[in-house]
């Protein structure tokens, strides 16, 4: 049996103290965390979220304070009536944990925020139906086609923003839930069009590049790619278009003499 040398005995050393600095530094945001709690009227303040936001990125795989932090967090936002920061946090939620979704108190977070907030009912009736339900994916599509349809048929000239919101959600959400499926590309492909025929470019530009980032693998890729450079070249020649013109002067030998 070798003995163990002095440099390696140092190594091994510094590694315990390492890791236990380490572990006391986590332990000393925890404390942090929870005196920020105590004797707190309003717990949403943002030095409070700043701190809970930075705990979760630096340590990731504290998952059962995290998914509490999440969940506390979404709730005053929902009840400060926050619709952006709540929005943020359930989208941060569900791209850190997806599995989160399942906590009965984080799904009825979010279902009361579609619900309440957003007054989205039928957002909220997606969300069910896939997580809760288990949609298969024949009804997932059926249910979105219904919707996607009567947006486009019976509302040709003026289309309700409302409505065109919710299946914008609705895809958005079914592509974070199920990334890997080709249902998902799909649904953002039809809600992208809706936000083309109501005249939004920018929430069509963005569900383009949700597709490019998430469904790279989807078989009309290069159909999204070609219509992304297509909206972008046609923007560019609009702003052209509308660039105030410099009228030339007239010269003056053609200008009628002054009287």
């Amino acid at each position: 049996m070798q003995l163990i040398t002095n440099p390696f005995k140092i190594h091994i050393l510094y590694f315990i103290l390492l890791l236990s600095s380490c572990q006391s530094e986590q332990v000393q945001w925890i404390e942090s965390l929870d005196n920020d709690g105590k004797g707190n009227d309003k717990p949403g303040i943002p030095s409070e979220l700043d701190k809970q936001l930075a705990y979760l990125n630096k340590y990731p795989k504290d998952t059962l304070r995290n998914f509490t932090l999440l969940k506390e967090s979404i709730t005053t936002a929902i009840d400060d009536e926050n619709e952006e920061l709540a929005y943020k946090l359930i989208i941060l939620s569900l791209q850190k944990y997806p599995d989160i979704i399942f906590e009965a108190e984080f799904f009825n977070a979010i279902n009361n925020f579609y619900t309440t907030l957003l007054k989205e009912d039928e957002t909220a009736k997606w969300i069910s139906g896939i997580v809760v339900e288990k949609w298969s994916k024949d009804k997932k599509t059926a249910y979105f086609m219904t919707k996607y349809n009567n947006i486009k048929v019976e509302n040709q000239k003026l289309i309700l923003y409302q409505d065109g919101e919710q299946i914008v959600n609705m895809a958005k959400i079914h592509s974070l839930f199920f990334p890997d499926k080709e249902e998902s590309a799909l649904f953002l492909w039809r809600s992208y069009e809706i936000m083309r025929k109501m005249g939004s470019d920018k929430e069509a530009l963005i569900l383009l590049d949700l597709i490019l980032v998430r469904h790279k693998k989807w078989e009309n890729i290069n159909m999204v790619k070609k219509e992304k450079v297509d909206i972008i070249q046609s923007k560019k020649r609009l702003k052209w278009n509308e660039k105030v013109k410099i009228p030339f002067e007239i010269n003056k030998k053609d200008q009628a003499p002054v009287s």
